[in-house]
């Protein structure tokens, strides 16, 4: 039974994050949170994503939620790879604009 609750493979939703700008999207930043390395920069692809972290939705689904993200400038995105049949990108976590959308969202004003 405890294979099956290995806590390597869980994701931490925060409530406020998930209030702010929704369940989804919320769930998608997790995951790149996750994998994201020490300057908060992960490399990856949309279908690897959802291969290896959110199982239960399409490629197109989390490629809406990715998009999502950086629209909120929550995420920024860059093309790590020239090669057009390489879908690869390099996603960094910009937690300053996190933390200003939970601060309208949540209490209605911006943190200094």
């Amino acid at each position: 039974m405890n294979d099956i609750l290995d806590d390597s493979a869980v994701l931490y939703i925060y409530p406020s994050v998930a209030k702010a700008i929704g369940l989804r999207p919320a769930i998608v930043f997790a995951a790149l949170e996750h994998l994201a390395d020490d300057q908060h920069m992960v490399t990856i692809s949309a279908q690897k994503l959802r291969d290896e972290v959110i199982l239960v939705w399409s490629v197109g689904t989390v490629r809406e939620h990715l998009k999502k993200l950086e629209e909120m400038d929550i995420i920024r995105s860059f093309v790590s790879n020239e090669d057009s049949f390489d879908m690869t990108k390099t996603y960094q976590i910009n937690y300053p604009a996190l933390q200003i959308m939970v601060d309208v969202q949540l209490k209605g004003k911006v943190s200094k």
